[in-house]
């Protein structure tokens, strides 16, 4: 159009205002009206082919709604300046910055909708906002995920990668920002589908790994308190923090299989004390059981209340031991009964000190009432305790002792003993 080729030949080099633009275009011998000149400065604006002075800034984007007053408003037009932008991108350029642009999905990211009627100076500007929010997607992450830069090291790093993309866009750099896209493209696109994958795997899997990691810590340290070892666990803890040194984004996959190896055989471990420790207090509980008819039978209730209480605490305490299969998931103490591999064997150590307490119990069953005061009491009871010798060993010892209680298993507590010892 002749109006454009006009205009252009004014503001080609240089800017001009719209004052000194209204004055010489709507003379002769254009005579061209204020209208056709706004409107077609406006045209060129939206084009690309036009940047504007305005308020202390140059403004080349009809997005930016800031400068809409330079051509709208008579007055603020007069004042703003005008210069043409003969530089422009070609159009295999703008295709593939527009097409790499598009597949990072910029408008989902960044509100910038880019298609092949953005011009120029947007689509570099499009760059610059892309690469900024995913600058401050990675501080975000710095500041929400700690130790953030040592555990995603190869993540932090895109930072300085993206920065390359988020100098300020001008008349000056923007065609050579779209060209330095195209000459990098693949790094840039790597940069941020990078972060993309980082942001779903913290949001997804990122806590799993933090708690195989106290998981395994912790079966290692169970198994150190229980005094045991299994080559397999220490095998799968050297492998899994050998993993998570590296991008555990891409080893999630074998961090995960690291930790069921160790839960495996922590599994088995905890099932196989398990099943020991049950079996030891049902025998235990069938012997209170026995000693319960027994006192239920044969001695009078009121006199034996306090052993009646003992045996009662005593069998809760072996139905709190008898247990089924465990169930662990990723800890070291059973959902189901409350203990870790080192209370089981802890416990199963101490079933043969609870069934002293059985015979220690049985032993103080009371058969009749003490003699009432004034009453001559009966004589004491002869006990002889024969000594094999002087020096034997600690299972000897208990063995004698037991004997000896079981003999007295009828006796009053407060009945009176006289105790003869003889050494054989």
């Amino acid at each position: 159009l002749k109006i454009v080729e006009e205009v252009n030949a004014k503001i080609n080099s240089r800017f001009v205002d719209g004052r000194t633009l209204e004055s010489e275009l709507s003379g002769a011998p254009w005579s061209y009206s204020f209208g056709t000149i706004v409107s077609t400065l406006a045209a060129l604006f939206r084009s690309g082919r036009l940047s504007v002075k305005y308020n202390g800034e140059t403004w080349f984007s009809h997005e930016q709604k800031a400068v809409h007053d330079a051509f709208t408003n008579a007055t603020k037009f007069k004042s703003a300046s005008f210069k043409s932008i003969t530089a422009t991108m070609t159009a295999a350029q703008k295709n593939q910055a527009v097409q790499l642009l598009m597949d990072l999905e910029t408008e989902n990211h960044t509100g910038l909708k880019v298609n092949w009627n953005t011009n120029d100076f947007d689509l570099a500007n499009a760059i610059k906002f892309i690469a900024d929010h995913f600058i401050g997607a990675l501080t975000t992450l710095n500041d929400t995920v700690d130790k953030f830069d040592s555990l995603f090291p190869n993540v932090a790093v895109q930072k300085k990668t993206l920065l390359d993309y988020s100098n300020k866009v001008t008349e000056s750099n923007y065609i050579e920002k779209v060209e330095h896209l195209l000459s990098t493209g693949d790094t840039f696109k790597s940069s941020i589908q990078t972060i993309l994958k980082t942001q779903k795997f913290i949001k997804k899997n990122f806590s799993k790994v933090k708690e195989f990691k106290c998981f395994i810590e912790d079966v290692i340290a169970e198994l150190k308190k229980a005094d045991c070892s299994d080559a397999s666990i220490n095998d799968a803890s050297e492998e899994f923090l050998r993993l998570h040194k590296q991008d555990m984004v891409k080893t999630f996959a074998q961090l995960q299989q690291q930790a069921q190896v160790a839960k495996d055989r922590y599994f088995k471990l905890i099932k196989n004390a398990a099943s020991g420790m049950t079996h030891e207090y049902q025998l235990l509980q069938g012997k209170v059981d026995g000693a319960l008819r027994n006192l239920k039978q044969n001695y009078p209730a009121g006199l034996n209340v306090h052993n009646q209480k003992k045996l009662d605490d005593l069998k809760r305490y072996c139905s709190d031991r008898i247990v089924g299969e465990p169930n662990i998931e990723f800890s070291i103490t059973c959902k189901n009964c409350g203990y870790s591999l080192s209370d089981i064997l802890n416990y199963t150590a101490l079933a043969p000190n609870k069934g002293n307490d059985l015979l220690i119990i049985q032993s103080s069953f009371i058969a009749e009432a003490p003699p009432e005061t004034g009453q001559p009491g009966k004589p004491p009871r002869k006990i002889k305790l024969q000594v094999p010798n002087k020096v034997m060993t600690v299972l000897e010892y208990k063995t004698l002792l037991t004997s000896q209680l079981s003999a007295l298993g009828a006796a009053r507590p407060d009945e009176e003993i006289e105790l003869e010892i003889e050494t054989l």
